[in-house]
């Protein structure tokens, strides 16, 4: 008994000397290959540095440190690399910081980089991420050889300070995207480019607040059946020739949009959608949509189904914003009671809803968010919110009622 827990012992001891051993081995080896980058992309990604403004000292690992620091640029900050090949695979030249601007120039953050990004770029061959967002590239157009990293699965060029039109070189031959984000640039009136239906492979597509205008390419978006995020809201143009004329996108129908059945963020506020009068309907095609956005544009009354039974509609729907959509009346609340328990923020300010409070939100204990504020809703305020125990936020301001306010929503502990 005593000779088997001594060999026990003996054997734990062992597997713990030969794992020190095999480790000790591969330490050695691993010194004795290293992998470093590859000569042609450090010096690609130094030229890279010299035409940027580096307005907060964020590449200052770049070339700089060590004599084994400058030159691997794999160990540089916002660099990485492939452990094998030391191919650069990712690079991070965007912010998520906003840093506050000395200036006086009115902006609320300062760039992270500024100045031209330049065709050295295309050395890094390998390149599956690109981030350029929060930085200011005088408007320029988005450069045509970023469309020559035909590696590319992510690109974000959000607050980037891109302008103009979007050259088809730019990005139509990157049909290995799963995410692109154009959003808060500056493309000056122009159209969604159709290319964009060639990008099939794409998972999220941020094209809001970019300044385009005019008919969407519903075939185009149509391709697009794995997104699971769209987001078009706020794009809107002032021709300033003419006093007061402010265009936005136009959308004709919806009849591309069951095609994405993967969609669980959409958000086409501002949008005009006044001639879509079966937009809840197709909405409602959506089954695993869990984000709706279509506020700021006059919507067509919905037109409500005597029944839901026959759609494929969403069960786990969570957000909705129709606000300031400004004809939304109460039979929207058939549709909404849909969602009593999945329903965590409805906003429905601004939408000239009248009549009674209806009773229908009694069910609606998943609510953490309600806004009904600035409507023409009248009557005693009910006391249908006591069970709202997640209710974070309710606003009626701005309507005629009448009355005080139920104890019931003093009660409620989250508000």
């Amino acid at each position: 008994m005593e000779l088997g827990k001594w060999l026990q012992h003996a054997y734990a001891i062992s597997i713990v000397v030969l794992l020190h051993i095999i480790a000790s081995l591969s330490l050695g080896h691993h010194h004795a290959n290293v992998t470093r980058c590859v000569e042609r992309e450090r010096h690609a990604l130094l030229a890279v540095k010299r035409d940027l403004v580096d307005n907060h000292n964020l590449l200052s690992s770049w070339g700089s440190g060590s004599e084994a620091q400058m030159q691997d640029c794999c160990r540089w900050e916002r660099v990485y690399c492939d452990n094998k090949t030391g191919h650069v695979l990712r690079l991070d030249l965007g912010s998520d910081n906003r840093w506050p601007n000395s200036t006086d120039s009115g902006d609320f953050f300062s760039p992270a980089f500024e100045g031209t990004i330049i065709p050295q770029l295309t050395q890094l061959h390998n390149l599956t991420y690109l981030n350029l967002s929060y930085n200011s590239f005088n408007e320029s157009e988005i450069p045509a050889f970023i469309g020559s990293l035909t590696s590319l699965r992510y690109l974000d060029l959000s607050w980037a300070g891109f302008g103009g039109q979007i050259p088809f070189h730019a990005l139509g031959n990157l049909t290995h995207l799963t995410y692109l984000d154009l959003s808060d640039n500056d493309f000056n009136g122009s159209q969604i480019p159709a290319f964009i239906g060639s990008l099939t492979s794409l998972r999220y597509l941020d094209l809001s607040q970019a300044s385009f205008i005019g008919q969407i390419p519903s075939h185009a978006l149509g391709n697009l059946t794995h997104l699971q995020y769209l987001n078009l809201g706020f794009n809107y143009f002032y021709h300033y020739y003419v006093e007061s004329l402010r265009e936005t996108l136009l959308v004709e129908n919806l009849n591309w949009l069951p095609h994405l059945s993967s969609l669980k963020y959409l958000d086409l506020s501002d949008t005009n959608l006044s001639n879509v009068f079966d937009w809840l309907e197709t909405v409602n095609k959506l089954p695993n949509l869990r984000n709706l956005s279509l506020s700021h544009y006059r919507l067509p009354p919905p037109i409500i189904p005597n029944s839901f039974s026959h759609i494929n509609t969403s069960k786990s729907l969570a957000r909705v914003d129709l606000s300031s959509a400004t004809t939304i009346t109460s039979s929207i609340f058939k549709w909404l009671c849909n969602y009593n328990t999945t329903l965590v923020h409805l906003d429905l300010s601004f939408t000239q809803l009248s009549g009674l409070i209806p009773y229908v939100f009694k069910d609606m204990n998943s609510l953490e968010v309600l806004s009904l504020s600035d409507n023409q809703l009248s009557g005693l305020i009910p006391d249908v919110f006591r069970n709202m125990s997640s209710l974070a936020h309710l606003d009626l301001s701005n309507n005629p009622l009448e009355g005080g306010i139920p104890k019931s929503i003093s009660q409620l502990c989250s508000l």
